[in-house]
């Protein structure tokens, strides 16, 4: 909830970018988990296959295939036609999937309840 307190979430492609910029999981080693600042540090580091196995770490946010599909999705005129609501819950499914959805996608009022009662988010 500290995201939706301190940012201004007012759509989908607002949550997508502040995912990207506050979200990304680490790139990490599958196999020692050692976690490294770039790809091609990573690629050298699994070329070299020197790393000795450790237990998974999962540190939470949003993965590379996760980031593909939700880029993926906005490209496509299947997604232009949804409705933002269905918008947040394609989000919703790739970023937590196997879980049930949500009631509603929105925290509190939805938006265009927040637009009729705050003229001043309008601007």
């Amino acid at each position: 909830m500290e995201c939706v307190e301190h940012y201004y979430l007012k759509d989908t492609p607002a949550v997508v970018q502040h995912l990207e910029r506050r979200h990304t999981a680490p790139i990490r080693c599958p196999i020692c988990a050692e976690e490294f600042v770039s790809r091609s540090d990573w690629n050298v580091h699994i070329v070299q296959r020197a790393c000795v196995e450790a237990p998974a770490i999962d540190v939470g946010g949003v993965t590379e295939d996760q980031f593909t599909l939700l880029r993926d999705r906005k490209g496509r005129p299947e997604w232009r036609s949804l409705s933002e609501r269905d918008r947040w819950y394609v989000i919703y499914d790739i970023l937590f999937p196997n879980t049930p959805r949500p009631a509603s996608p929105y925290v509190g009022p939805t938006v265009a309840e927040l637009y009729a009662v705050s003229p001043v988010m309008m601007n």
